[in-house]
């Protein structure tokens, strides 16, 4: 596929991180790596804006059963408190950080809703805190 082949000859054009998304999380997929493997890759390889960063992420986890945000977890516990730091470094203006942290918010709403609909409210609390920028013990 030409999108396929222009994203991995490629990883600093601009929209890079856009091409990878489309290619990971559109289904029927577009191509035959799956999206764990272009996931990977982009995450290493493209400079993603932080709330693309974790829509990636949380792209490639997402399942239909309920259940499977608890079932991530581990894996996605990380990624919003590194997103969450970075907003300062990257973006200078406060408004524009409110903004973001926004988008970033609305990036893992299938995550906040799938642990509401499990009724796993101490994971719930525990993402709402890294986004506020609380550490797990608080």
């Amino acid at each position: 596929m030409a999108l396929e082949g222009t994203l991995y000859a490629n990883p600093d054009m601009p929209a890079a991180g856009h091409a990878a998304q489309l290619l990971a999380g559109v289904m029927p997929p577009l191509t035959r790596r799956p999206p764990s493997g272009i996931s990977a890759w982009a995450r290493a390889n493209v400079d993603l804006a932080p709330p693309d960063r974790l829509g990636f992420l949380i792209a490639t986890t997402y399942r239909t059963t309920r259940g499977w945000a608890a079932a991530s977890f581990d894996e996605l516990r990380t990624e919003p408190a590194s997103v969450m730091s970075d907003i300062p470094k990257k973006i200078p203006d406060p408004l524009a950080q409110s903004r973001v942290r926004g988008q970033v918010f609305s990036t893992f709403e299938p995550l906040l809703f799938d642990l509401l609909r499990a009724g796993d409210h101490r994971l719930l609390w525990e993402w709402l805190g890294t986004w506020r920028g609380a550490d797990s013990s608080q």
